[in-house]
């Protein structure tokens, strides 16, 4: 489901970026700077190929790889949230961390010195509680696998929790890169956008008023006259 759903996200500015074109194209050859504007809005480069600039198939093929790329991130870094999630609920224990709190404080008559931090209720298990029971070492204990070392008894190891801190690593990274993989994609509408509709203004060819200064005579004396002129964009 979830890819899918990123392949209809991925293709739906595409989509809707030819449907623009097309039409556009059909009811007449050259686009007016906002028309153009926005079709590279919706699609980068759809409005530069309605303008006849070819080079915006190249914008149209940057956007659709880099909107590819964010799905794919984002889907490789939902798949190892559900891998070390699933990891840490077979290997991790709330009560194996508790029943060691309560040895070490009945052994030794001191409460465990790494209380810093609180789980969250042990019916809920959100983002806090994945990272907490693998970050902190107050919970330590709590992985099936965890070595206190002989001559200190808040010290251990745990090959469990290193692999699932990789795991957590590994999955942030993935979704890291599709945050920034959709904040170039945005940028990259933007530009486009702006572009399309810059370069439209100044072809167009549409009559503009356009109201200056004029000095008549260089050698005379310093007299500026009012200069209007219809003219157009080119």
């Amino acid at each position: 489901m979830r890819g899918r759903n990123g392949i209809i996200t991925c293709l739906l500015p595409f989509v809707l970026g030819m449907t623009v074109l097309t039409t556009g194209v059909a009811a007449q050859s050259s686009p007016r700077p906002g028309q153009a504007g926005l079709a590279s809005l919706v699609l980068p480069g759809a409005g530069q190929v309605w303008q006849g600039r070819r080079w915006g198939f190249a914008l149209v093929a940057t956007d659709l790889a880099m909107a590819g790329s964010a799905v794919w991130t984002a889907a490789e870094g939902r798949d190892g949230q559900d891998r070390y999630e699933r990891f840490a609920d077979f290997h991790w224990d709330r009560q194996r961390w508790l029943d060691y709190l309560a040895t070490y404080e009945m052994l030794t008559g001191e409460a465990w010195p790494h209380q810093h931090h609180t789980l969250p209720p042990e019916e809920v298990r959100d983002h806090d509680y994945y990272e907490m029971i693998g970050k902190y070492d107050q919970f330590a204990p709590g992985w099936d696998d965890w070595a206190a070392e002989v001559d200190d008894p808040v010290q251990g190891d745990s090959l469990h929790r290193e692999d699932y801190l990789g795991q957590r690593a590994t999955a942030n990274r993935w979704l890291s890169w599709s945050v920034t993989a959709g904040g170039l994609i945005f940028l990259n509408h933007v530009v486009a956008a702006a572009e399309a509709w810059l370069w439209g203004r100044s072809h167009d060819g549409a009559p503009r008023l356009q109201v200056g200064l004029r000095h008549p005579d260089p050698g005379g004396p310093v007299l500026w006259t009012l200069h209007l002129r219809l003219g157009t964009g080119r």
